[in-house]
């Protein structure tokens, strides 16, 4: 909110960009942000990789490699599966011209998941991309200050809570394309192929939701941009979590090579390899 006080006093529509205190960054870190800002971009997914060669022990490396896995993983389905707004929404990298920062009245007070929803008000937008030209290099310190994200990921695996070396079945990502690439059919008549969807629908008492979306859209094109506004980051979290439920995790060495046709044959280099194909291949959204 400050920094949208102070580029209103100099009349300038400028990026506010959000970096935690822990970070550390690559040298053309504040170059690479005023190119991106010149070039009239509305919001940024800053690329980012957690520093994990130094860590303490063993357990802590392996917890952070597959804890980024996930992230990378999750992102690089959604991508997949043909969603709009598969960017990733980790705090520390983020950004957004101010006037798209205004819009959506600022970010939110949640005392966690600010920079999730924050975000997913910011995608739709437009002119939103993933920035590769620089690089934020988050810690990966454990953390309770927080219901989720990075630190808390640390600790819930010290603590044996949860193991991210286990990641969303590919087919959980195969029914989400299969849902966005019947949308027409959606709208012209609610024919559901998907039906785990239509199941999912029913278990969060949502389908007159997307019964009346349907009704006050006036054609195709409307109706897509209504719907990815109705099916947004936290909808598919949830309707993913559902999938969960027809489909098991599976371990990330395998779901990566199904999905993504990774090659790596340990973590550490799928990691580098997840990195390597976010690197090179960065989104956008017009």
């Amino acid at each position: 909110d400050e920094a949208l006080k102070r580029f209103a006093q100099i009349d300038h529509d400028g990026l506010v960009v959000c970096l935690d205190a822990d970070c550390e960054v690559s040298e053309n870190y504040v170059s690479a942000l005023l190119k991106a800002e010149s070039e009239g971009v509305g919001g940024l997914s800053l690329y980012y990789e957690h520093p994990f060669q130094g860590l303490e022990t063993g357990f802590e490396r392996q917890s952070i490699v597959r804890y980024e896995i996930f992230l990378r993983y999750y992102s690089l389905g959604l991508k997949y599966a043909g969603y709009p707004f598969p960017f990733q929404t980790v705090g520390s990298s983020m950004a957004s011209r101010a006037s798209h920062y205004a819009k959506v009245a600022g970010m939110n007070r949640r005392k966690a998941g600010e920079d999730f929803y924050f975000l997913h008000k910011i995608f739709p937008q437009g002119k939103f991309y993933e920035w590769v030209n620089c690089t934020v290099y988050p810690s990966a310190r454990k953390s309770e200050r927080v219901p989720f994200g990075t630190g808390k990921a640390m600790l819930a695996m010290e603590k044996g809570e949860k193991d991210y070396g286990w990641l969303y079945d590919p087919r959980v990502f195969e029914k989400i394309k299969l849902l966005l690439g019947n949308l027409e059919s959606i709208y012209k008549g609610m024919h559901l192929e998907e039906t785990h969807f239509q199941d999912f629908l029913k278990a969060e008492n949502l389908e007159q939701e997307l019964l009346d979306l349907r009704d006050r859209s006036n054609s195709n094109s409307q109706f897509y941009k209504n719907f990815y506004f109705w099916f947004d980051g936290f909808k598919v979290l949830k309707y993913i979590h559902f999938l969960q439920g027809v489909y098991a995790d599976i371990q990330n060495l395998k779901a990566c090579k199904a999905l993504l046709k990774c090659k790596a044959l340990d973590e550490e280099n799928l990691l580098l390899e997840l990195r390597n194909i976010e690197k090179t291949n960065p989104h956008t959204y017009i």
